[in-house]
């Protein structure tokens, strides 16, 4: 069986494996999908639309109002009982690219010499011609000017690796809507976070008792560690009080790396997940 890249990729998010697993039981539909997963029903359609890309699951059209989605072929191979291993090579695949791509960065990119590391001295062989020590400088150290609405300050991230703050942050919100659900404290929303092209993207949606509000987003930035804070702002107008959501997406340019991603809403923690950037 072919792995390709749109595979690799369908396959990097949590929530379209729980899907595959639950497919490979017997067809649902969207609706079913979305209560035994606990998302909203626009967000399952987003996974299934990215895995019917891949060609791993399919659409089953049955002349009544309900749509089934089913897996393909391919789709079977992976998650069938019959051929486990191929499931368990595909994930094992996934993680030794994650874990090459991060090596590869740390071998290159490691700086030889590192703030109050003691220097190396080595004694050169008889009658090889070489420098005065007292010539030898270590280089002083220079302030760039940037804008004020950027912020590049320097920081040492995972393993030492040298690595730059967020050069640009974007995120947009979307229009709130009803639906009927049960409104939990506990359970804010979800959020899909990949790390790729030196960006880390990331979409979902807010659960709220008061839809009619547009989200904005602010970020932080501790070493490795990245917060997203997200708050409601509100639109004015008339307002039906309902439970519903709000759509929000966004991205963050920054170095390749290793990086700690939590985003909050009303300061609970809607996901936090360890992303790769390459």
């Amino acid at each position: 069986m072919e792995i390709d890249r749109k595979t690799l990729k369908a396959l990097a998010a949590d929530t379209r494996l729980d899907i595959l697993k639950s497919l490979g039981k017997r067809r649902k539909t969207p609706s079913e999908l979305s209560k035994e997963l606990n998302l909203a029903a626009s967000t399952v359609v987003e996974h299934l639309n990215r895995l019917e890309e891949a060609n791993l699951v399919r659409r089953e059209e049955t002349g009544h109002k309900w749509i089934y989605y089913g897996l393909t072929k391919k789709g079977s191979a992976l998650v069938k009982p019959k051929v486990p291993a191929q499931f368990i090579i595909v994930l094992s695949l996934v993680a030794v690219v994650a874990f090459a791509g991060f090596m590869l960065y740390y071998v290159n990119y490691t700086p030889y010499a590192t703030v109050g590391a003691m220097p190396s001295i080595s004694v050169p062989p008889e009658g090889e011609i070489t420098q005065p020590i007292e010539e030898t400088k270590m280089p002083e150290e220079t302030t760039t000017p940037t804008p004020p609405t950027e912020q590049r300050a320097a920081t040492t991230g995972v393993g030492g690796v040298n690595i730059t703050n967020v050069t640009n942050f974007t995120f947009n919100s979307g229009t709130g809507t009803c639906y009927s659900g049960n409104y939990s404290e506990e359970k804010k929303g979800t959020t899909e976070i990949i790390g790729e092209n030196n960006k880390i993207t990331f979409s979902g949606f807010v659960i709220t008792s008061d839809p009619c509000h547009e989200l904005e987003g602010s970020y932080s930035m501790n070493d490795s560690k990245i917060t997203i804070e997200i708050t409601s702002k509100s639109m004015g107008g008339i307002c039906i009080a309902c439970v519903g959501s709000i759509p929000f997406d966004g991205y963050l340019d920054l170095n390749e790396g290793h990086y700690n991603v939590k985003i909050i809403y009303e300061q609970t923690i809607i996901t936090e997940k360890d992303v790769d950037v390459i």
